[in-house]
C-alpha cells in the first residue's frame, strides 16, 4: 500500500453520540380457513356519469424505468469439477466428450484437469449434472479423486495458463506496497504429497497450510531466491510476498448526544418490521472485539485470533470493537448505542494492536468465517480494512462468496483517491464509501467505478474497549452499516431461499441515489437504505370493498417512511372493469396521478417510487362488484405479466410460472358469484394438497404468498365453484 495513503488517518472529524430508537416489530400470519370477506358497501362521493374515452385493448401498467446494473457487480460463475488422475487419459478432449463435459484446463505433470459441467451457476448451488458427473467419473479406474471446484476455475471469462503467477518483493517495492520481509505465500494447483518435504527441498520453513484454498505460507531468508527456485515446480500456481494492509479509520472525541448514522439510513423505520435475528452471523475481521463490553456482552462469539494464534480474539486496539458496535450493539438495554442489526457477531482477529494485518491472516480469517458453523447459516463478512491486490485474498473471497454463499462487505479506502482498495475492489465484495450527515461524500473516502454503496462514516459514535464510546470517522465506519443492513435482510428472509446474490441485488436496487443521477463513481448505486432493503416484498397494507355503480371510487393511503419503491396490485370482479391510480402527497384523479393501471381487465398493478403518503384510488371504469387491493414494499425483480383465461366449470385450473430468487406472490381477479382459489409452489406445479402458499377465501379475487425460494415459481388459478374469466399475475421480490 502506498505510504502516502496513511495521511488520511490524520484527518480530523466532528463527533456524535447515540440515541437508541425503539420500535416494535409488526407480526402477521395467514388464516387458512375458508372465510367470507364481503365488506360493508363503500359509499363514494358523487362522481361524473359523463362518458369516458374508450380504453385501448391493453395498456401496460406505469412503472419507473429500470437501469441495467453494471455487470461488474454481478459476477458470473459456472459449475466446474477438478479431477486428480492416477493415470492421465491419452486425450483429455476425448475424456471430456465421453462424459459430455467441457475441458477447461490440463496440468499433465501433476495429473490434474478441470472440466465445466454447467456454463452458469449460482453461489452454493450444485447442478444435478455436476453431481452425476462426479459420481460417474469417480468410478473410472484412472481417477484418483473428483470434486466440485469452489474457487479455482469457477469464472467462465477468466483465462487459465499452467505457468504460475509470480510477484517478487521488488514488484512490491516499485509500487510502494508493504509486506513481511521473510515470508511468501504459495498457491498450488494441487497440494504436493508432502509440504514439509516441499519446504525442505526449497530451503524454507512451512508456517501454515490452507487445505481448502490449496495454499501455504513459508518463511525464508531470501524471498526472491525462493520464488525463483519454486517458480518451475509443477505444483505451484502462484507465488507472492505476504503483503500488509491497514484498518481504515480516523478517531475523534464525542461531543454531541446523537447517533445519526442509523437514522440516516432509515434503521428505525426498518426496525418496525425487523430488528435482527441472533441466528444470523456477522464475522468482524479486524483487530478483535471486546466481547466483555456492556453493549456487546452476550452477543459476540469468540472466533479466532490469527495474530497470536489462539482462541481469544480480544481487541487490543479499539477499531474492531468500534466496528462491531456499529453493526450489532445491543438495543433496548438502557446502555450506550443501538447497532444496525440485533444479530450475532463473530470476533475474528486478523490485525494487530497497531492496525496492521498480513494477507495470510486476512485470507485465513475469510476462510475461517466462510466455514464457521452449519453449512447453510447466513454470514455477512465485514472487513473495515484496506490493502493491495493479492491472489491469496482474492481466492479466499471467491471461495466465501461462491462456494459458501457469504455476503462480503469492505471499506473502499481512506485517502480520498480515485481507486477502490482491496479487498473491496474484488467483484465478490461490496465496496462501501463514507458520507456525512448531509449525505455528502466524505473527502477522505476513496471512489471509483468499483464503488457499490455508501453509508454514514463521519463522526460515528460507537463502542470501544473497556465499556467506552467514541466518535470516529472513516470508510471503516461506513462498511459495518451496510453489513448490518445485509444481516437485517437475512433476518427477514431465510438464506436457504434468499441467497447472497439476491441480498446484493436488493441492496443495490433499494439504495438512495446520491450525486449524479444513476450509478456514479462517487456514490456507487447510492446510500444504503435499511427500510427499503429489509421490507422488500412485505405487504404494507391491504383493503377490500364493493362498488354498486359505474364510476364509483374508493381512496385510501399508506405511509412510506423512507424513499423506496411501492408495488400496488388490485383484483376485482372480472365481469366489470376496475382501474387503479396512485399519487404521492394528495389523492389521485383520473387525470392527475403518478401511476395507474388501466387495462380492460379488473386486475391492475404498477410500481411507483417515492416517500411520504401514497394515496391509492380503486375506481370502477365500468360495472359493479367486489375488489381487493394490496400494497407491497419494493419493486418485483420478476413478473409473469398479466395472464388471462376462462375457467369453464368447477375444478378447472390454469397454471403459469416465472423464474427468479426471492419472495414470491401471485394475484388473481375473477367473476363475482364464482369462487376461484389461487395456489403457488416453487419448482413444481401446485395442487390443492401440495403448495407453498394459497389464496382461499369465499371470493373470486385472491392473493397467494409470500413464499420464498429460488428457481421457478408456479401459480395455479382454480375454480372451487362456478365459471368465468380471470386475470392473474405472478411477482417475485
Amino acid at each position: 500500500m502506498k505510504l502516502n495513503k496513511m495521511v488520511a488517518f490524520l484527518m480530523a472529524s466532528i463527533v456524535a453520540i447515540s440515541i437508541v430508537a425503539m420500535a416494535m416489530p409488526v407480526l402477521g400470519g395467514e388464516d387458512m380457513a375458508k372465510v367470507g370477506e364481503k365488506p360493508a358497501v363503500v359509499i363514494p362521493e358523487p362522481s361524473s356519469l359523463e362518458p369516458e374515452p374508450k380504453k385501448p385493448e391493453e395498456l401496460d401498467e406505469t412503472k419507473p424505468e429500470v437501469t441495467e446494473p453494471d455487470s461488474y457487480f454481478n459476477p458470473v460463475f459456472r459449475d466446474a469439477v477438478i479431477i486428480y488422475f492416477k493415470k492421465m487419459p491419452a486425450s483429455q478432449e476425448e475424456f471430456a466428450s465421453k462424459y459430455g463435459v467441457k475441458l477447461i484446463f490440463v496440468k499433465e505433470d501433476v495429473k490434474m484437469a478441470a472440466f465445466e459441467t454447467e456454463p452458469s451457476s449460482m453461489p452454493m448451488e450444485t447442478s444435478q449434472r455436476t453431481l452425476d458427473f462426479v459420481e460417474e467419473v469417480s468410478r473410472n479406474s484412472r481417477v484418483e479423486k473428483a470434486y466440485k471446484d469452489g474457487f479455482m476455475f469457477v469464472r467462465p471469462n477468466k483465462a487459465y495458463t499452467p505457468e504460475p503467477m509470480i510477484t517478487y518483493p521488488e514488484d512490491f517495492d516499485k509500487k510502494g506496497w508493504e509486506y513481511i520481509p521473510k515470508e511468501a505465500i504459495v498457491g498450488f494447483w494441487r497440494l504436493p504429497p508432502s509440504l514439509e518435504e516441499f519446504a525442505s527441498r526449497y530451503g524454507a520453513t512451512l508456517k501454515s497450510v490452507d487445505v481448502d484454498l490449496l495454499s501455504a505460507l513459508f518463511e525464508i531468508d531470501d524471498v526472491t531466491g525462493f520464488i525463483k527456485r519454486i517458480s518451475t515446480d509443477p505444483y505451484v500456481s502462484y507465488i507472492e510476498p505476504n503483503g500488509v494492509g491497514h484498518i481504515t479509520y480516523v478517531p475523534d472525541d464525542p461531543k454531541w448526544n446523537q447517533q445519526w448514522g442509523p437514522k440516516k439510513i432509515y434503521c428505525p423505520e426498518a426496525w418496525d418490521y425487523q430488528k435482527g435475528n441472533t441466528r444470523i452471523f456477522v464475522p468482524i475481521l479486524d483487530t478483535g472485539v471486546d466481547y466483555n463490553h456492556e453493549d456487546l456482552y452476550g452477543r459476540v462469539i469468540k472466533g479466532y485470533d490469527y495474530v497470536n494464534n489462539d482462541n481469544d480474539p480480544m481487541d487490543d486496539h479499539n477499531h474492531g470493537t468500534h466496528c462491531a458496535g456499529i453493526c450489532g450493539a445491543i438495543m433496548d438495554n438502557n446502555k450506550g448505542i443501538a447497532g444496525v442489526a440485533q444479530v450475532s457477531l463473530i470476533a475474528v482477529k486478523v490485525a494487530d494492536n497497531t492496525g496492521l494485518f498480513t494477507w495470510e491472516n486476512l485470507a485465513k480469517g475469510i476462510n475461517y468465517s466462510a466455514n464457521w458453523g452449519p453449512s447453510n447459516c447466513a454470514k455477512v463478512i465485514s472487513m473495515s480494512l484496506e490493502t493491495d491486490p493479492s491472489s491469496r485474498v482474492e481466492q479466499a473471497c471467491e471461495y466465501a462468496y461462491y462456494d459458501k454463499g457469504c455476503v462480503l462487505v469492505a471499506s473502499s479506502g481512506n485517502y480520498g483517491g480515485e481507486q477502490i482498495e482491496y479487498p473491496a475492489a474484488y467483484d465478490t465484495v461490496i465496496a462501501v464509501g463514507a458520507t456525512d450527515s448531509n449525505d455528502q461524500r466524505w473527502y477522505g473516502s476513496n471512489y471509483g467505478n468499483k464503488l457499490e454503496l455508501v453509508a454514514p462514516g463521519v463522526n460515528i459514535h460507537s463502542t470501544i474497549r473497556n465499556n467506552g464510546y467514541e466518535s470516529w470517522t472513516g470508510t471503516s465506519m461506513a462498511a459495518p452499516h451496510v453489513s448490518g443492513v445485509a444481516a437485517l435482510m437475512w433476518s427477514q428472509n431465510p438464506k436457504v431461499a434468499y441467497n447472497n446474490v439476491k441480498v446484493r441485488e436488493v441492496l443495490k436496487n433499494t439504495a438512495i441515489d446520491l450525486g449524479t443521477s444513476g450509478k456514479d463513481k462517487y456514490y456507487g448505486y447510492g446510500k444504503v437504505n435499511a427500510y427499503a432493503a429489509a421490507t422488500s416484498g412485505v405487504v404494507l397494507t391491504d383493503k377490500s370493498g364493493s362498488f354498486t355503480d359505474n364510476h364509483e371510487d374508493y381512496t385510501f393511503s399508506v405511509s412510506v417512511p423512507a424513499p423506496s419503491a411501492v408495488n400496488v396490485v388490485m383484483a376485482g370482479n372480472e365481469t366489470a372493469d376496475f382501474d387503479l391510480y396512485a399519487k404521492w402527497g394528495s389523492p389521485p384523479t383520473t387525470t392527475n396521478y403518478d401511476a395507474r393501471g388501466y387495462s380492460v381487465t379488473s386486475l391492475e398493478y404498477f410500481t411507483v417510487e417515492g416517500s411520504g403518503t401514497l394515496y391509492i384510488m380503486v375506481r370502477s371504469w365500468w360495472g359493479t362488484g367486489n375488489w381487493k387491493c394490496w400494497v407491497l414494499s419494493g419493486d418485483p425483480s420478476a413478473s409473469s405479466g398479466r395472464k388471462r383465461g376462462t375457467l369453464s366449470e368447477t375444478g378447472d385450473t390454469a397454471t403459469y410460472s416465472l423464474s427468479d430468487t426471492g419472495i414470491g406472490y401471485a394475484f388473481n381477479s375473477g367473476p363475482d358469484g364464482s369462487n376461484f382459489d389461487l395456489y403457488t409452489k416453487w419448482n413444481s406445479p401446485p395442487t390443492t394438497t401440495s403448495y407453498d402458499a394459497r389464496g382461499y377465501t369465499s371470493w373470486a379475487q385472491e392473493i397467494a404468498g409470500p413464499a420464498t425460494n429460488s428457481g421457478t415459481l408456479h401459480f395455479m388459478v382454480r375454480s372451487r365453484s362456478g365459471s368465468g374469466g380471470y386475470a392473474t399475475v405472478g411477482e417475485i421480490f
